[in-house]
């Protein structure tokens, strides 16, 4: 061996081990961040989660107006009414009931003054919507109550993308058919 290639692995040897301390302390503290950032994100995440998964599921059943109010959509079939916020199904002997499901809803909905009810009519869903109306105006006599409603027929649902449907709205669509 030359004393060129001693020297330098002498050299090399020695530069290491100078090294070799910082590595550790840098690959320690690279290590903690690491695991501080892990535990901060699954925090975090869940929070975050929460809530898109509530601003997902308001999308998919509220009507936002300009002026702050809400419209909250109601399916309306020829058997049924489905409300998309409770996910629940009415039907038309259940609708006028005292404490049932859908009178419960529109109390609760009307006691916001900014607040109503969007019928989604669906083919044949006029009468069911018609007795529903008749029921909120008949039991809240001195309320004003305003409703809004769309006609959901074929020729609309096929002019609309089935990928820009929320979630929900698709699984009452496909369940009624």
């Amino acid at each position: 061996m030359s004393k060129f290639s001693k020297k330098f692995r002498k050299n090399n040897h020695n530069d290491n081990a100078i090294d070799a301390p910082m590595v550790e302390i840098f690959g320690g503290t690279l290590a903690l961040l690491i695991i501080l950032y892990a535990l901060i994100n699954v925090v975090i995440s869940e929070d975050i989660q929460a809530m898109l998964e509530r601003s997902t599921e308001n999308a998919e059943f509220k009507v936002s107006w300009t002026d702050g109010g809400e419209g909250l959509i109601i399916l309306s079939y020829p058997d049924k009414l489905r409300i998309l916020e409770t996910n629940e199904t009415v039907f038309p002997q259940q609708i006028c009931q005292d404490s049932g499901t859908f009178l419960n809803y529109v109390n609760k909905l009307y006691n916001n003054q900014k607040q109503q009810i969007i019928f989604a009519i669906l083919e044949g869903g006029v009468k069911t919507m018609a007795k529903a109306r008749d029921c909120m105006l008949h039991k809240n006599p001195n309320k004003k109550i305003s409703i809004g409603w769309i006609i959901a027929n074929s020729d609309l649902l096929n002019t609309v993308k089935l990928e820009d449907l929320p979630v929900r709205v698709k699984r009452a669509l496909t369940k009624s058919r």
